[in-house]
Formats: structure tokens, sequence, C-alpha cells
């Protein structure tokens, strides 16, 4: 997924590289980190003509690299659905969408979580119920109920947060400085 550059820490990391690429005027270089980071070409070549300071900002970098890696695993339907949830929630939420950000943070761990807490969590569909199922459920399990468990949108957001809080948001402005070739 990140082939060429790197899976970057933070959206500062994209716009310094960017930068570097900008200064030697290698414009296919700037579209290519872009992809691999999930943004959107349009917004590159603004950056590349010079109607916008950075590549990329805070929430777009975070949505981009979510986008990356739903596309690269797959998630269909309802676990997209959660995906744009949890894309929505960064958008409000600057130390989260730090977190998504984060180098070896993963979507693919909190779906595992949901789908986990979904599993621990699960109700038990009654007999009667399954009988006004559709057929191809009522072939699957019979004459016998079954359980299902889906987490709330609270409760997925949650289990996120909680996924991601592992992972320190905001890098600390000496990282930052120590990054950039300044004294810590």
């Amino acid at each position: 997924m990140f082939e060429k550059f790197g899976e970057f820490d933070s959206y500062e990391e994209i716009n310094r590289a960017a930068e570097a690429q900008k200064a030697e005027g290698d414009t296919e270089a700037i579209l290519a980190l872009a992809k691999e980071n999930g943004l959107r070409p349009d917004d590159a070549q603004a950056y590349i003509d010079g109607e916008e300071d950075e590549l990329t900002t805070l929430t777009l970098a975070a949505w981009g690299k979510l986008d990356l890696e739903t596309e690269k695993i797959g998630y269909k339907e309802v676990l997209k659905d959660w995906i744009e949830e949890l894309k929505a929630a960064a958008m409000d939420n600057e130390d989260l969408a730090y977190q998504i950000r984060r180098k070896g943070t993963t979507v693919e761990q909190v779906v595992a979580d949901w789908a986990s807490w979904g599993y621990e969590h699960a109700a038990i569909v009654p007999k009667s119920t399954v009988q006004l199922c559709s057929n191809k459920i009522r072939n699957l399990v019979g004459n016998h109920d079954f359980s299902i468990g889906i987490p709330t949108r609270k409760k997925r957001l949650e289990i996120a947060k909680t996924y991601y809080s592992k992972f320190p948001g905001k890098p600390h402005e000496d990282q930052v400085e120590t990054e950039t070739g300044g004294e810590a």
C-alpha cells in the first residue's frame, strides 16, 4: 500500500515530502505521493499549481488512509458504511484523525474489534423470527434460533477510539522539531 514513499506518521510528514518534491520540480512524484496516500489527484494538482499551500490537511490524510485500507481489503456494504462513520468522527475529532494517520494503525484491526464485540454480545434470534427471514437464512439455519451481534454506532466509535488511543495523537512539538532537523 505504501510501496514507493513508505507509510507516513502524520499529515505534516506527507506535506514535507511533497514540499521536497515540489522544490525539485517533480510534479509526477507529487501526484504519486498523493495517490499512495489516498489523496485526490485534483487536490495534488491544486498544490502543484500553487492554489494550495500544502498537499493535504489532517482530515484528508486520515480519510485517505482509511479509503486506501478499505479498498485494499475490499470492505463492502455495512462495513464500508461503518468506516464512513469513522471518517465523519475523524472530521470532528482532531486527536482521532491524528491517531488514524499514525504509522502502524489499521482500520482492519478496528473492524476485527467491531466483529469481536458483535460476536461476544450477540443476541438470539428466536425460531419464530427465523421463520420470517429470507429463504436463504431459513435454509441455512433450519428450524433453529441463531445469534447475531452488531455494535451500535456509539459502541463502534467507542471501540475505534479505544484501539486508536493506543497510538499517541498529535506529535509533541519536540518530536516535530527533531523530525525537521531542529533541536529537541
